[in-house]
């Protein structure tokens, strides 16, 4: 196995044919993390799968970069082919160090890992999660001060009244539940 060097921006792995994930080829900086996006598209074959290990520009509280992984799989690889990258995406993250990846971005054209293509992850990455009519309306309910009550909802509403049940019901039930 290989190591993620700083002085790298870019490390292409694959998969072996001995299905032993190798590395491919390495890119040094040139730049900023964006701008040295458009070093990845010569990397990437139409018809074969990789992974990109991307260094950031920036360091974790131990002074270590960080990485995005950038998982390459066209939609001309064949099936076996994406179905080991999609298998080894987690082993190889949790073999290199899980702490030291920001995010794995998926892509199938070399387009998903430019410049325009990662902003529009990151435009993605921080959206709103969608929300149903009813969602909604609970969300503008809550922020205008309006009591929301409902099953499965948090915050103060009636749990229901507590009535004692007749042993009778006890030995209906137990005759439903233990008869043979």
């Amino acid at each position: 196995m290989f190591f993620l060097s700083a002085e790298h921006r870019f490390i292409k792995v694959q998969i072996s044919e001995d299905l032993v994930i190798e590395l491919s080829n390495t890119v040094y900086p040139s730049g900023s993390f964006a701008e040295d996006l458009s070093l990845v598209a010569p990397l990437l074959d139409p018809t074969e799968p990789c992974y990109i290990l991307a260094r950031l520009d920036y360091k974790n509280d131990r002074d270590q970069f960080k990485w995005n992984i950038l998982a390459y799989v066209p939609d001309r690889a064949t099936v076996k082919k994406r179905m080991m990258y999609a298998s080894t995406r987690s082993n190889l993250k949790s073999q290199l160090g899980d702490d030291y990846f920001v995010d794995e971005i998926f892509g199938s054209v070399p387009a998903d890992f430019t410049q325009k293509g990662y902003e529009s992850f990151i435009k993605h990455k921080e959206a709103d999660v969608p929300l149903t009519r009813e969602e909604d309306i609970i969300k503008e309910e809550r922020e205008q001060g309006i009591f929301v009550g409902g099953s499965g909802m948090g915050g103060a509403y009636a749990h229901g009244i507590a009535f004692p049940v007749d042993d009778n019901v006890y030995s209906a039930m137990d005759s439903f539940f233990w008869r043979k």
